[in-house]
């Protein structure tokens, strides 16, 4: 049989003949009889412009070596699910130029916010769950402040106060402070803080699902019951690794660095309690405040893309505003005038 004109029917009606299975049970061969022995390359040019007929033809050759999707798990490249990648949901991290160049996140990833004590891991999450709360349901598990507390910072974030002001404002029930608690409390964001009994894992993905969050920030885990350091921990990332990837909640969870990353720049060995942390988040954003104690000084926050699997690692700064507990973006000039603390590194850190 010779290769027949792109437009033209594979075969015409009253010449199809009964072939005999292919000698190889693989879809290939199985592929390549039922096409009565096209070039391969005919065949593949055929696929693309016949698609309907292409998959019809398939069926038939997976029937020649007798598959159905009721006895088998179907592999096939094919037929991988598109169902995350088609789903239009994405989220920023606050920082216009730091998810520009990460990327935005996806349904379904974990992402790990790690740093030393006071550094500022939890109002980098306040951050994030303000920013994605005016589209998205977030849910804020917050495992050691009150939620009155993640309240005031989340509200003097957003106004640009600090907690003495917003304090002031409040007692004092001035119209500002009416506007901006208006305004937050229009987006949806849910502050939670689990009871003693909810603390398990279990319990606060359950929380997630039950109110449909699409984003989950859990703050944080050494607060999570029967996180150990080990294999308790590793445990846990496990099973959250899997609930994120089942679920499609993206989730954040604020980490604990050692105290080897003191006075210098974080690196991912440098979690606290388990390798696992690592491995099992999709990016983590290290934190690092160069001159911490020193308040005419400390303006300036390092931010570390340590791992990125949807695109690269890099290092940026940012502002820091230790009154309001929050970050501001930094433009090129800004970047080229940080002096971050040289001679803090120890012999061998990457730049």
């Amino acid at each position: 049989m010779t290769a027949q004109a792109a437009d033209a029917p594979l075969w015409s009606d009253g010449e199809t003949e009964t072939l005999a299975p292919p000698e190889k049970s693989y879809s290939g061969k199985a592929a390549w009889k039922a096409t009565e022995g096209l070039r391969i390359e005919d065949t593949e040019a055929w696929m693309l412009q016949h698609p309907t007929e292409a998959n019809a033809l398939l069926n038939v050759a997976h029937g020649f070596m007798g598959e159905t999707d009721a006895d088998r798990t179907d592999i096939r490249f094919g037929t991988i699910p598109t169902t995350r990648h088609l789903d239009p949901r994405r989220y920023g991290t606050g920082l216009a130029g730091i998810t520009t160049h990460m990327g935005e996140l996806r349904p379904g990833e974990l992402v790990v916010v790690g740093a030393r004590e006071g550094h500022g891991k939890s109002a980098w999450a306040e951050m994030m769950a303000l920013s994605n709360a005016r589209d998205h349901k977030v849910l804020y598990a917050t495992l050691e402040m009150t939620p009155e507390e993640v309240r005031d910072r989340m509200l003097a974030k957003k106004l640009g106060w600090s907690l003495d002001r917003l304090e002031y404002e409040q007692m004092e029930n001035t119209e500002l402070y009416q506007q901006g608690k208006m305004l937050v409390s229009s987006f949806d964001l849910l502050v939670w803080q689990p009871s003693k009994k909810e603390r398990s894992l279990a319990g606060i993905t359950k929380r997630a699902v039950d109110v449909s969050a699409s984003l989950l920030f859990i703050d944080y885990s050494r607060r999570i019951a029967g996180w150990k350091p080990g294999d308790a921990a590793g445990e846990i990332m496990d099973a959250l690794s899997e609930f994120v990837r089942s679920s499609f909640i993206t989730t954040v969870l604020i980490a604990q660095l050692n105290r080897d990353a003191a006075g210098r720049r974080p690196t991912n060995a440098n979690f606290q309690d388990s390798g696992k942390i690592e491995q099992a988040a999709d990016r983590c954003i290290l934190l690092h405040r160069p001159f911490l104690g020193q308040p005419a000084k400390d303006t300036v926050c390092e931010i570390v893309v340590s791992k990125n699997r949807q695109g690269p690692c890099f290092k940026q700064h940012s502002f820091w505003g230790g009154a309001t507990m929050s970050f501001g973006s930094m433009d090129e000039n800004d970047e080229a005038m940080v002096q971050c603390c040289k001679h803090k590194r120890k012999k061998g850190d990457a730049e």
